[in-house]
């Protein structure tokens, strides 16, 4: 449709969901690509006389011509924005969608002494495998997915530091080394085996979603009743229960 200055121009507009392409004037200047709640409603802020008290965009001198597609749902909307965006801006339809990666944890298995922690960036090989550690998830948002790390990581010693382990027997340690949360590799509380073990519980767990370690769990529940709490339940029973809860959770 061709932006004329008739006075049947913005009326012939449905007042429906769309999204549009504001073609430009210049053959080397990019289209405009939007997308709205009501086509006719925004065609006239954006192409109607200019006012010279406002500071709104307006694109009557830039606009040559429109085409534009009703939609009929949020999802349509989104899909068509998302095909046509990435077909005129190969390079910046991310940044105009607003797309970023999904949060993920990552168990860094390339560091002497793995730590798990949330992450956006998954590197990858020239095959596309991803690579500088595993991988899990994805969550719906960072914020979930740190809330399920801290979770999960109460059940094993493995550290949450950033530092840069030296096994100085001098250095003093963190809140999680005193709560006996970690095994303190930094201060050399542990070998780099025991350490090697905790970790490949922790896989074992996001591996299998929680059934490894609800399975020893379960073992451990067997001990005599003189280890039992005074509650009459095992030790082991509420961990259990709190992994398999978290886990069901991230599952959904």
């Amino acid at each position: 449709m061709r932006c004329g200055r008739k006075k049947d121009f913005f009326p012939a507009l449905p007042p429906r969901p769309a999204v549009c392409l504001i073609e430009a004037r210049e053959e080397k200047a990019e289209p405009f690509l939007i997308r709205t709640q009501n086509l006719q409603r925004r065609l006239q802020r954006l192409l109607g006389p200019v006012d010279p008290a406002s500071k709104r965009l307006n694109l009557s001198e830039f606009a040559r011509g429109i085409r534009y597609r009703l939609t009929n749902s949020a999802f349509e909307q989104t899909l068509t924005y998302y095909q046509h965006a990435k077909q005129l801006f190969p390079k910046r339809y991310r940044d105009l969608m607003r797309l970023r990666p999904a949060a993920v944890l990552k168990l860094n298995l390339r560091n002497a002494y793995p730590r798990c922690y949330v992450t956006r960036r998954i590197p990858v090989d020239e095959a596309g495998v991803p690579t500088g550690g595993a991988y899990y998830g994805p969550f719906a948002s960072r914020r979930s997915a740190q809330a399920f790390a801290e979770r999960i990581l109460d059940l094993f010693k493995v550290r949450r530091c950033q530092i840069k382990i030296r096994r100085d027997p001098a250095f003093p340690g963190c809140l999680y080394s005193e709560m006996k949360m970690c095994l303190a590799p930094c201060f050399a509380g542990c070998t780099k085996e025991e350490y090697d073990v905790e970790v490949q519980r922790l896989v074992q767990f996001l591996e299998t979603s929680g059934d490894r370690s609800g399975l020893l769990l379960r073992r451990s529940a067997r001990k005599p009743a003189s280890n039992w709490i005074s509650n009459g339940q095992p030790p082991c029973t509420k961990k259990w229960r709190s992994s398999m809860r978290f886990c069901a959770a991230g599952r959904n």
